[in-house]
């Protein structure tokens, strides 16, 4: 699954670069957007019912979208000027932020694996990202932006949304 969801980013990746002449980041938000919710609309009705589109709770899944929505947004506005592993790396810093916000807000334990892994995938994001360059952009900063987004999606699902369904998130 990690390799088809890395294979579809990349996809998305040279997507947005090949369209970014004729077309906006915008345009291709809305078309991915609204294949997306034909797909799972589809889904539903072959798999499930539409029962399942319907959340437990409309304004934490609102509250959820928003944070998925912003995560989008801070990672395809970078698509047009970034390399895909810059991309990724500053995307899968997303554990990263996870590691760091489930104590606080969720009340795990941090044991020597995952103090480990974060030390470990800390150095690793920052020999990819390499921030130490004087040439950095602040475009470079999106991807890192995007995890953090996607971690607090992540988190509040957790939280706030363990009783809804995949379909209606």
């Amino acid at each position: 699954m990690v390799i088809t969801g890395g294979l579809i980013l990349g996809f998305q990746d040279a997507l947005v670069k090949a369209s970014s002449t004729y077309t906006s980041y915008w345009q291709f938000l809305a078309i991915r957007s609204t294949l997306s919710l034909i797909l799972v609309f589809l889904f539903s009705l072959i798999f499930f019912s539409t029962k399942a589109l319907i959340p437990q709770s409309l304004i934490l899944v609102i509250i959820r979208s928003l944070l998925i929505g912003i995560c989008m947004i801070c990672f395809f506005s970078g698509a047009v000027t970034l390399d895909f592993s810059l991309m990724i790396a500053g995307l899968y810093t997303y554990p990263l932020f996870i590691t760091i916000m489930a104590k606080p807000l969720l009340g795990e334990k941090l044991n020597f694996s995952r103090v480990s892994g974060l030390t470990l995938g800390i150095l690793g994001s920052f020999f990819i990202l390499e921030p130490w360059r004087t040439e950095i952009s602040y475009v470079e900063l999106l991807p890192i932006c995007a995890g953090f987004f996607y971690a607090c999606n992540i988190i509040f699902i957790k939280r706030f949304c363990a009783k809804e369904s995949p379909m209606a998130l």
